[in-house]
């Protein structure tokens, strides 16, 4: 799960948080766009990371390569993906990403912004959203910068909590 805290507004107005659900955005491809589920369901597509969210793999480069779109054991939809990793890797590896996979991501971001819920959080408020089963994203910030080199703007405090043994 994910918990995302406001610890100081932005200065000039309030900022959404956006959520999909990831079982509704699959009841909506299935329909709008079967082809593109299947792909997304299907084509593994490459993101880096420095292992952050991992202990043991703490600093250490981390390739993953799998679908946007996967089915967890129990059978729910759940979801990977982070635009900035996959930009990354490509970015990494001195490597260019192939026409179709940039606009198959295109797509699912589009199809995504459609039902996508926005949700204003003020000071102190607390999202928590099951990471594996929900897409967000939030809304542009604004800073103040002060003649003194102090800055104004959101802060927000992020973490993560998952099962011992990886299950929620």
């Amino acid at each position: 799960y994910g918990f995302i805290q406001v610890t100081n507004e932005d200065p000039l107005h309030p900022v959404a948080n956006g959520i999909v659900v990831v079982r509704e955005l699959v009841q909506q491809l299935r329909y709008e766009a079967p082809e593109l589920l299947k792909m997304l369901l299907s084509h593994p597509v490459p993101m880096f990371s420095h292992g952050v969210n991992y202990e043991e793999k703490d600093g250490e480069s981390i390739i993953i390569n799998s679908p946007i779109l996967y089915k967890s054991s129990s059978g729910e939809y759940q979801i990977r993906f982070d635009h900035d990793r996959i930009r990354r890797y490509y970015q990494e590896m001195k490597k260019k990403q192939p026409f179709e996979e940039g606009k198959m991501i295109y797509d699912f971001l589009q199809a995504a912004q459609k039902i996508k819920q926005k949700i204003t959080l003020s000071y102190s408020d607390l999202l928590v959203h099951d990471n594996l089963c929900t897409l967000h994203d939030r809304d542009a910030c604004n800073i103040e910068l002060y003649s003194d080199g102090t800055r104004n703007t959101r802060h927000i405090s992020v973490s993560f909590a998952r099962a011992q043994d990886g299950n929620p």
